[in-house]
């Protein structure tokens, strides 16, 4: 019987908690999309958007559970989708300043939030 190389597949507590919140943020963004398509928005742009995030959420969530080496990619993707809707929605909603004032700081924490996300995966998921 030949032998298997030694290869630590082990999940870590991490990857656990960030595949579960992607796949948690997948699903919410969903929501938002049924909820659109069912109620009386008129924001196609938005919900296009939410759609993409959504789907980039649950590739993060599918990689990061299966330990792919692309996981960590689907998390910067989500957070720069996600990112650019949170500051696309001040023109997109026609808000005045002082209703656009936390959005670009709201983009940023999502920024930073995925970046910690993906260079945890980076370490974590083992390339081969």
């Amino acid at each position: 019987m030949p032998e298997t190389p030694a290869v630590d597949s082990r999940r870590r507590i991490g990857t656990t908690v960030i595949a579960i919140l992607f796949a948690l943020l997948a699903v919410e963004a969903w929501v938002q999309v049924v909820r659109a398509l069912v109620g009386d928005r008129d924001l196609p742009l938005v919900m296009i958007w939410q759609f993409l995030t959504g789907a980039a959420a649950a590739m993060a969530a599918v990689g990061a559970w299966r330990l792919r080496p692309w996981s960590h990619r689907a998390v910067v993707l989500y957070g720069v989708l996600t990112a650019a809707l949170i500051v696309a929605l001040g023109p997109i909603l026609n808000l005045d300043p002082s209703g656009r004032r936390g959005l670009l700081s709201g983009a940023l924490v999502v920024l930073l939030g995925c970046t910690a996300a993906a260079w945890l995966l980076r370490r974590s998921v083992v390339t081969s």
